[in-house]
């Protein structure tokens, strides 16, 4: 539940709101009126909100969070008016079953309340001077030019290949063991877009390799707590999330629009129809596969190199699934990084105008032996029709 007060707010008496026999930890989190901020000396605050706009905004935030981690219960109202120094802004507490989950929904809320709640607060300093100070915009101020300064002095990169990455739109499809390192480095490479598509939930025997997830996390969405946890390391970023699978029905309509995508799945049947989806709208892919200590990485471009159906020559993909697929299948963590951590290089090359002869070739790892190896790939280039098979 989410609630705009003007009157102070009462921790113990929103406590009790909270009472669960089921519940074994409360989280609390209190946002208190300080004497100064940038360095400037604060006599008192005054909060002013859209108040229908930031009611349902916060709402949204707080239902979010509670499909983020089941079970936990969540309550965060926020003042509005006139503050002192030391009065409480901001309350936000979660009762959960245990602290972990609790902790984790508390910072959600915190961030998220941060970056979107439309609300306003007018800075009074000593002497009479005032000033109004949009929250939002703040904290998104924060990510300043310090944040890509070491990739900006880059040859390859400089001002204008880092404005590139901001106005980059990249999809990730799959958020395993290489979609959540890929996406890890294409956040902190400052990419202005993401799109995260996957219907699981996290399990435990993910969180080996699957780095953006936690134990608390057991059960969640994975596409929901992914983008979470990105926005927490850049909260410039814009996600757009897709808890659902990447299919006939959709797979088009999820590529368009995209400048790059990335195939993090475990299976042929869907990296056959992202790779079809991808030729047919002159999307370049950036497509991985682990198994055991061993991996591929391959760039698949309309024009350039041939096509997955040139690699596998009259073969359809649900023979290879029929085999068995990456799902289930044993696998060393590190290769998995890896090869996430290579495609999230491949797509920024691609966005930065220097990806060279990726798209000719196949790359081989194999970290058990230490060898890195490239194969040229078949040149001719099969661009399946709207009514392809395939689809």
């Amino acid at each position: 539940m989410f609630e705009l007060t003007a009157a102070p707010i009462d921790a113990t008496a929103l406590s009790a709101r909270l009472s669960r026999p089921e519940a074994g930890a409360l989280a609390v989190f209190e946002g208190r009126v300080r004497n100064h901020h940038l360095g400037a000396p604060v006599t008192h605050l005054e909060y002013e909100a859209f108040d229908e706009l930031a009611i349902a905004e916060g709402a949204a935030i707080v239902e979010e969070t509670q499909r983020l981690y089941p079970g936990v219960t969540v309550l965060c109202v926020h003042r509005t008016g006139a503050l002192r120094i030391g009065e409480t802004a901001l309350w936000i507490g979660v009762a959960s079953a245990h602290r972990q989950a609790g902790f984790a929904a508390c910072r959600q809320v915190i961030e998220e309340i941060k970056r979107r709640l439309p609300i306003w607060k007018k800075e009074h300093h000593p002497g009479g001077a005032a000033e109004w100070v949009n929250c939002t915009a703040e904290a998104a101020a924060r990510i300043d030019e310090d944040y890509h300064s070491r990739q900006r002095a880059l040859p390859e990169v400089g001002a204008t290949g880092q404005a590139r990455l901001t106005a980059a739109h990249v999809l990730i499809v799959g958020l395993g063991g290489l979609g959540c390192p890929a996406a890890l480095y294409l956040t902190g490479a400052g990419i202005g877009r993401l799109t995260l598509v996957d219907r699981g939930r996290i399990e435990l025997s993910n969180l080996h390799r699957q780095v953006l997830f936690a134990a608390h996390d057991i059960g969640a969405s994975k596409a929901l707590v992914a983008a979470a946890r990105l926005r927490a390391q850049s909260p410039t970023i814009e996600i757009t999330v897709h808890d659902t699978e990447f299919s006939v029905r959709n797979a088009r309509a999820l590529v368009a629009g995209h400048d790059v995508v990335l195939d993090g799945t475990n299976n042929f049947s869907t990296r056959f129809l992202m790779h079809d989806a991808c030729l047919a709208l002159g999307v370049p892919l950036v497509s991985a596969a682990v198994h055991r200590f061993e991996g591929t990485l391959d760039v698949f471009r309309r024009g350039a190199g041939g096509c997955l159906h040139d690699q596998w020559p009259g073969r359809a993909a649900g023979e290879f699934d029929a085999a068995g697929n990456c799902a289930g299948a044993p696998v060393f963590a590190p290769a998995a990084g890896v090869l996430g951590v290579m495609q999230a290089a491949e797509a920024l090359k691609i966005l930065l105008g220097i990806e060279g002869e990726a798209a000719q070739r196949t790359q081989l790892v194999n970290l058990l032996d230490g060898t890195f190896q490239t194969i040229a790939r078949p040149s001719a280039l099969t661009v399946p029709s709207a009514g392809s098979s395939s689809w």
